[in-house]
């Protein structure tokens, strides 16, 4: 047996020591842990979720620095209420690729789409998924289904907002504006371009109808787009930049471990977009909202300003003389919470430490700005209008470390308050 074989038996019994003894009132569907492998019983999705023993599957090769993270996990949910403090405080730095398993959950809590009581979990999950299927029977299906004939005096052109050519046409329009933007979501990864796999809650081919000549393949930015046409059609208008939100969202839902939150990951992404959104409403330029939603962005940039003034006007003066408008890259940051700033799965860290903040996210963002202002400081000292504007609108090539920014947030929260 070689050693690195050895290390992973070692891991393995640790594992076993130090995590199975809060799951010990729980009847365990892993049988054997260690030695390279798992032999799992057939389980409940249900009684899986609850007792979290999907999570072992991803145990096999872990690292002894995420077995503490898992224990400590475990114990928080293990409470009859589990205690939002210290949940947030273990995952502030993020959740590292071996402990991604916990994500799904965590979000979930951290979002407040799952209750701290565990025993609300599973009829909150039924209830949402038959409320978002009604949405989509509403909103789409019964549309589809609506083979009447028109009224005698209604017509093409009729604008009329009784007008069920009318109707039609704009249904079909926005459903192209957001594929539009759907189709181009994070196209480099081609996560969203790629069939999607799990059995879809709509198998009714008179879905793809809205999809025109696809009505054999549906595919992840498919899913994109019918949450955010459900959502539009009940919140108003859709803006361009929520669909990078609902990306983060269904990807980290849709590759969870846990077959239950897998197959409900289209409907958890609708519920918990909608209560982020709520979080970050006026983040979101609007015609009816524009000037709150404009005064609320300004003032967020001028806040930020005003800290950088303060404590390193060699750097403020410089933007100045070079005449660098901060609207023309942190507008976009706050807009979309920086999820067009950076890779995937750098983006994915920073949310998770943006939901762990359990009182303003809004007001994190602005720690996050002068965070990554901290470590592109020396290079925007030395640039001009142009390569400055670079660096500022094109993050994701400036070689930023995550966990450094994430730290540097903290230290901006700690020592600043912001108004």
């Amino acid at each position: 047996m070689d050693q690195k074989k050895k290390k992973k038996d070692k891991i393995g019994k640790k594992i076993i020591e130090t995590i199975f003894p809060f799951m010990s009132n729980q009847k365990s569907n892993l049988q054997t842990i260690g030695q390279g492998e798992q032999v799992q019983k057939k389980v409940d999705p249900y009684m899986d979720l609850c007792q979290f023993e999907y999570i072992y599957s991803s145990m096999k090769s872990v690292s002894e620095g995420s077995i503490s993270i898992f224990s400590e996990w475990l114990k928080i949910m293990q409470a009859d209420l589990i205690d939002l403090n210290k949940l947030s405080q273990l995952i502030i730095n993020g959740i590292n690729d071996e402990c991604k398993a916990l994500r799904g959950v965590t979000w979930r809590i951290l979002l407040g789409y799952l209750t701290p009581s565990k025993k609300q979990w599973i009829n909150r999950l039924e209830t949402n998924k038959k409320n978002y299927v009604a949405l989509v029977d509403e909103h789409i299906l019964s549309t589809l289904r609506n083979n009447k004939q028109p009224a005698q005096n209604d017509h093409p052109l009729n604008r009329s907002k009784d007008s069920s050519y009318n109707n039609r046409f704009e249904d079909f329009n926005l459903w192209q504006t957001i594929e539009n933007d759907t189709k181009r979501t994070r196209q480099r990864e081609g996560f969203f371009h790629i069939e999607n796999q799990e059995a879809s809650l709509f198998e009714d081919d008179q879905v793809a109808i809205l999809r025109q000549k696809r009505v054999d393949t549906e595919y992840n930015y498919d899913v994109l787009t019918r949450i955010l046409f459900i959502y539009t059609k009940l919140n108003g208008q859709y803006i361009q930049g929520m669909n990078e939100l609902v990306a983060i969202l269904y990807y980290c839902f849709i590759n969870d471990d846990s077959i239950l939150l897998r197959s409900q990951a289209e409907v958890d992404t609708f519920f918990c977009f909608t209560i982020l959104l709520s979080q970050f409403r006026y983040n979101f330029f609007s015609k009816d909202d524009a000037t709150i939603c404009n005064g609320f962005i300004q003032n967020k940039i001028r806040v930020v300003q005003e800290i950088i003034k303060k404590h390193d006007f060699r750097l403020y003066d410089h933007m100045l003389k070079i005449k660098i408008d901060p609207k023309l890259f942190m507008s976009k940051w706050f807009m979309t919470v920086f999820t067009k700033e950076f890779k995937l799965y750098d983006t994915i860290i920073l949310w998770d430490h943006i939901l762990c903040e359990l009182d303003d996210k809004n007001e994190l963002l602005n720690y996050i700005a002068l965070a990554i202002i901290h470590w592109l400081r020396e290079d925007l000292l030395k640039g001009e209008f142009g390569e400055v504007i670079t660096i500022l609108q094109n993050l994701e090539n400036q070689k930023l470390k995550m966990i450094q920014l994430i730290e540097t947030t903290l230290m901006y929260k700690k020592q600043f308050k912001l108004k």
